[in-house]
């Protein structure tokens, strides 16, 4: 894997309450399950080959990169079965090395749940540029909103057609690792922000209405499922290999038009 020397930005979908969870401060992971769209140096007639099930973190493999230096950090060692014309024995197996689409030092903006005036319905977003109105769905928070509104609220536009331009979060990747989604720690869950709940000595999931449990990681294992239940082989006892992605939010996303 060729190291990286710049600095790249990439859109990420976050649900209304992981929104308000980074506007808070209290969201700095996400957990994205390993597909081939999230990946990098493998090409597609080899990912079907791809074995998961038997993958491992290799020894040496640090989630953040010691010297400082760009790149893509963790990897994860992938069973590969031989093509098929090839021989169909042990030997013929190879391990190929699976690396994430994003690196340390890289950019997130965020993709949300938004909408702008009635009168722009008719519009796509690619046609949408600054200084149209936006507001977001999470908690209604507002940008480019003129002192007298002349138009009322049009359609709620679903966060994967968001500009970037009309972006209000940006973070840097601090971090990237591999591991099992069920393997998280207490410690990530409320990286990933599941919430102390003092009123019942539990963990609060912040979803809408709030589920309760009495540890993170059975509050976790709720939001996840919450999300990935009905995809094929991502629910949480399917315990499907996940990027992990520290993030630091570092200021509001750039103005500037774009898609």
């Amino acid at each position: 894997m060729s190291i990286k020397t710049e600095i790249r930005e990439h859109p990420i979908l976050f649900s209304g309450p992981m929104v308000w969870a980074i506007l808070s401060g209290a969201k700095t992971q996400t957990r994205r399950v390993i597909t081939r769209r999230n990946c990098d140096s493998v090409p597609g007639c080899l990912w079907k080959r791809l074995e998961f099930d038997n993958s491992k973190v290799p020894d040496g493999a640090p989630p953040l990169l010691v010297d400082g230096s760009f790149g893509a950090g963790q990897y994860l060692h992938v069973p590969c079965r031989p093509h098929p014309d090839d021989p169909q024995t042990a030997d013929c197996w190879t391990r190929e090395r699976v690396y994430s689409r994003w690196s340390v030092r890289d950019r997130l903006w965020v993709r949300e749940t938004w909408a702008t005036f009635r009168k722009y319905d008719d519009l796509p977003p690619r046609a949408l540029t600054p200084p149209t109105p936006v507001e977001y769905q999470c908690d209604k928070a507002t940008r480019c909103w003129p002192t007298k509104q002349t138009s009322p609220i049009g359609i709620i536009r679903p966060s994967i057609f968001m500009p970037r331009w009309a972006s209000r979060i940006l973070s840097e990747v601090q971090a990237i690792r591999a591991e099992r989604v069920a393997d998280i720690s207490d410690t990530d869950c409320l990286a990933e922000g599941i919430e102390p709940h003092y009123a019942t000595q539990g963990f609060r999931v912040p979803l809408n209405p709030p589920q309760f449990a009495m540890s993170p990681r059975d509050d976790y294992r709720a939001l996840w499922d919450s999300l990935n239940a009905k995809r094929s082989g991502m629910s949480w006892s399917s315990n499907p290999w996940v990027w992990v992605i520290t993030f630091k939010r570092i200021q509001e996303a750039d103005r500037g038009q774009g898609d």
